[in-house]
């Protein structure tokens, strides 16, 4: 039988599956196969990880319509992806309620999804822009792979993520 360490990276993984199918399931949404209707699958994938919340999160999309070519939409989604779920599993421990902000605008020739929650914030001993765990490796290889940036912050209350990739 697996131990609890097993079975969340199992966990981890099946998240990870999911949100490709996702994004996969808008590729074929669109008419045009080479974009995807990137605010659409956030909505969707954000929406899908807070329901694993049992209702405790409230999300908070504010998603301006953005199309994105295949080979951005790709690695954004699973950026997105690892950020939503590293603010599901640790922004609200002990089962406590919050709310989860998703946004997602092109500013200045770039797409900026922030991430936000009002939940437990970063421990203080911790560098968020330096966390060492396979989730936050994997957001920076993706960013590095599409020339993107990110950046961690403490919020007044709790975290706060920004991607931000060219179109």
């Amino acid at each position: 039988m697996a131990n609890a360490s097993d079975r969340e990276q199992l966990a981890d993984l099946q998240r990870r599956i999911q949100a490709l199918i996702a994004l996969q399931e808008e590729f074929y949404r669109s008419e045009d196969f080479r974009r995807v209707d990137f605010a659409a699958f956030l909505e969707r994938l954000g929406g899908s990880l807070a329901g694993l919340a049992g209702g405790r999160v409230r999300l908070e999309p504010k998603l301006d319509p953005m199309e994105l070519p295949i080979d951005l939409a790709l690695p954004f989604g699973l950026i997105a992806n690892e950020i939503l779920t590293n603010a599901l599993k640790h922004a609200f421990p002990d089962e406590r309620a919050g709310r989860l902000s998703v946004t997602l605008q092109a500013v200045r020739g770039r797409a900026v999804l922030t991430i936000a929650d009002d939940g437990a914030g970063y421990p203080a001993a911790l560098d968020p822009n330096a966390a060492p765990g396979l989730g936050m490796r994997l957001v920076r290889r993706l960013a590095d792979q599409v020339e993107g940036d990110v950046s961690f912050e403490r919020g007044e209350a709790g975290a706060l993520c920004r991607i931000s990739i060219p179109l």
